[in-house]
């Protein structure tokens, strides 16, 4: 089992634990969540995650902070882009054709931006 997929189900038991905590069926939380049963059930089973707004509304529901809900690999890729925006980017002193590459990326978003104002 991938590293994703056990924290899937680890959010799932998380989810399925609060639920029945605050005793609602299945079905009592789809209804308050404005979703179906079976996506509850697929959410507790680690099939699916919900988005971070769904999460967000069932933190809210069960009166819990925002950071009890969020998966292990959000928190190691925010943390990953903290630590890149704190380093140099080392690139742009190795590769030359990169460079080229990146601003040629920005100045095709720059012309996007400003072709839609």
């Amino acid at each position: 089992m991938s590293e994703i997929q056990h924290e899937k189900i680890e959010l799932g038991e998380k989810l399925r634990g609060l639920r029945k905590q605050h005793s609602y069926t299945q079905e009592d939380l789809a209804q308050k969540m404005y979703v179906s049963r079976q996506t509850v059930y697929n959410w507790e089973k680690g099939k699916v995650s919900p988005d971070k707004e769904m999460r967000a509304k069932l933190c809210e529901l069960y009166n819990i902070p925002l950071s009890s809900l969020i998966e292990m690999d959000e928190v190691k890729a925010e943390e990953s882009v903290e630590n890149t925006a704190k380093e140099p980017l080392k690139i742009w002193q190795d590769d030359e054709q990169l460079k080229k590459a990146l601003l040629a990326c920005a100045i095709a978003v720059v012309t996007l931006l400003t072709v839609r104002i």
